[in-house]
């Protein structure tokens, strides 16, 4: 790829990240649940969970137009370790899963569903950072669970 191509996508990449930003990063005040906000937050953790969010939540949409979903059938998402990933993807299908760095794990479930308007759960709540390097959660999974696999 020659340098004039790489400098266009890095430019086309930083307008799509600026132009997304407002819509997808939350503010403390906005948060429901302020533990989740993120007490260390840089540039380039605020790009990663933009990044990561519009793809979920992009993945997302193109699966339930696929596979035919109904307005009122929603995603239900959890993060995962490798055993409940495998879990999950063998007894549901449509499935998406991504696998996400444990430093921005929360952050990203929580602006993606936030951005889908689903409440987060009590155990999601009680998440931090100890509790995700404890279960070795490292996937973000979405399922629907009115759509087991045959």
């Amino acid at each position: 790829m020659s340098k004039e191509k790489k400098v266009q996508k890095r430019t086309r990449k930083r307008h799509l990240l600026t132009s997304i930003k407002n819509s997808l990063i939350i503010s403390p005040e906005k948060i429901q649940c302020p533990q989740l906000y993120l007490l260390k937050r840089n540039n380039m953790t605020d790009k990663d969970i933009i990044f990561e969010t519009s793809r979920y939540v992009y993945d997302l949409t193109n699966l339930a137009k696929e596979h035919g979903f109904k307005p009122e059938e929603n995603w239900e998402l959890s993060m995962q370790s490798t055993v409940g990933k495998t879990r999950i993807q063998r007894d549901f299908y449509p499935n998406n899963v991504a696998k996400i760095s444990p430093d921005i794990l929360l952050q990203v479930l929580h602006s993606i569903k936030t951005k889908l308007n689903l409440p987060l759960t009590q155990e999601e709540e009680a998440a931090n950072k100890q509790t995700i390097n404890l279960d070795e959660l490292q996937y973000l999974v979405a399922y629907n669970p009115k759509r087991p696999r045959n």
